[in-house]
């Protein structure tokens, strides 16, 4: 019956061009609509009618999740990406290049703890910034943009150098993580960090999980989990 009913969707010229515009995947949680799930055709303002552009595909479960929480008393217009807001992915296109040193650290528990500029340089799978040998406040920034006043205390020469990652900031890897520089041996090329958050650890993520791409059924029911769990617990 559910398999009849996808495939009269599907079919459908309507349904069919929303149904490929979302690739066959839920709108709401994202994972692919399966043949054995209940699906719905919505609007995704609700009450500003059923045009295709206002209409989208999501698991009938995940109707169910959407709207458990709403009061009733709610009588506006509600766009349903709002509601989706902390599920959509708005991560830059363009990564960090500190990411491995802020994984290393959110699975350390080591306090204190010295790294050498080849270690971390070995952590990160490419060598530091010239910065890092030259200024302290390389370590020590904490924002993006080269704003902190050391870089000019230590004679950065902003009137001839344009550095390439403004973006980012070495620090924000080990700071995000519960750490802090403890004391910075640059000419010496290592830096002591401790532990100033306690109480927390980094969360090992089993290699089954990882390894390899899982079946579809398997990884919407794990994130479906997974969201509940953050949930319950205010994460």
């Amino acid at each position: 019956m559910i398999q009849h009913r996808r495939d009269e969707q599907k079919a459908n010229g309507k349904y069919k061009a929303i149904w490929q515009r979302q690739g066959g995947r839920c709108a709401f949680c994202g994972n692919p609509m399966l043949a054995d799930q209940e699906v719905e055709v919505i609007e995704k303002v609700i009450g500003k009618g059923r045009r295709v552009q206002n209409l989208i595909y999501i698991h009938r479960q995940c109707a169910y999740d959407m709207f458990s929480d709403l009061d009733d008393a709610i009588r506006e217009h509600i766009d349903l990406f709002d509601l989706l807001e902390d599920f959509l992915d708005n991560s830059p296109s363009r990564e960090s290049p500190y990411l491995e040193l802020l994984e290393f650290f959110r699975l350390s528990d080591k306090s204190p703890l010295t790294l050498t500029f080849r270690q971390i340089e070995t952590i990160l799978g490419d060598n530091l910034p010239a910065e890092a040998y030259f200024f302290d406040a390389f370590w020590y920034e904490n924002m993006p943009g080269m704003s902190s006043p050391m870089w000019r205390e230590e004679g950065y020469p902003f009137h001839a150098l344009i550095p390439d990652e403004t973006d980012y900031y070495i620090s924000d890897a080990w700071t995000s993580q519960g750490y802090e520089i403890k004391a910075l041996h640059r000419l010496d090329q290592r830096v002591v960090f401790r532990r100033v958050v306690m109480g927390v650890s980094g969360m090992r993520i089993p290699k089954a999980l990882t390894a390899r791409k899982l079946p579809d059924a398997i990884v919407y029911k794990l994130e479906k989990l997974l969201k509940q769990f953050v949930k319950d617990n205010g994460l």
